[in-house]
């Protein structure tokens, strides 16, 4: 297998394997290009909400335009709990998305997060979590696809 097949093979298991109840998330280093952030609360009240919207950005840390499309379902999030996923992979965005990034831009969207834990397949009972993402982007023209992480932030519910 060759060392690109072998990187590929590798950014997909752990995009398969990303937010899968019960498993753990380590804050990963992101490859210097692009930058995923995330708009949340500091506090959240909830009822009987199972989602939240919540705005995102993706940043071009490069010298040069981006040409990005989105890959598969779009972002994975996963909300842990010391680390440990409570809530599951949750929250998608358009598949097949394409635009172009200026050199230190953002292009702005909006996901979804799931709130229901994995063990109680209720709403996630109140206290501090932190949300973690995964995203895949490829690079148009240069057939790259990267797995960009984000987070953790903090996610308080009352």
């Amino acid at each position: 297998m060759s060392d690109q097949a072998s990187d590929d093979r590798a950014r997909q298991l752990l995009l398969a394997r990303f937010g899968t109840c019960g498993s753990r998330i380590d804050p990963e280093r992101n490859t210097g290009e692009l930058q995923l952030d995330a708009s949340l609360p500091s506090q959240l009240r909830i009822g009987q909400q199972v989602v939240m919207p919540i705005e995102m950005s993706l940043k071009n840390l490069t010298g040069a335009v981006v040409r990005l499309a989105t890959y598969r379902s779009g972002a994975r999030m996963a909300i842990t709990k010391d680390g440990v996923v409570v809530a599951g992979a949750g929250g998608v965005r358009p598949v097949g998305t394409t635009y172009a990034i200026q050199p230190g831009g953002a292009h702005a969207y909006s996901s979804i997060l799931n709130l229901v834990a994995c063990e109680t397949q209720a709403v996630l009972l109140p206290g501090d979590y932190q949300v973690h993402a995964i995203q895949p982007f490829t690079f148009l023209g240069l057939d790259l696809t990267v797995n960009v992480h984000g987070g953790p932030w903090d996610l308080q519910l009352r």
